[in-house]
């Protein structure tokens, strides 16, 4: 994860995160599944989206806590 990747992540409101959250949770689960049906080395690519994936999600924890 790029520096300004974090930092564009960190300007986005909650609803744009939880949909940037979805988005990688469904590449996530596609990888996979073609990585099972095709049996390909996707390793590397699902282990980048769950990464932005654990980014993302930490951003929408922190803003929610500042919310409250």
């Amino acid at each position: 994860m790029k520096k300004n990747e974090l930092k564009e992540y960190k300007n986005k409101s909650v609803k744009d995160l939880s949909t940037e959250a979805d988005k990688l949770h469904k590449e996530i689960a596609k990888i996979i599944v073609e990585k099972t049906t095709a049996k390909d080395k996707k390793t590397d690519q699902i282990g980048k989206r769950r990464k932005a994936l654990a980014v993302v999600l930490t951003f929408i924890r922190q803003k929610e806590l500042e919310i409250k």
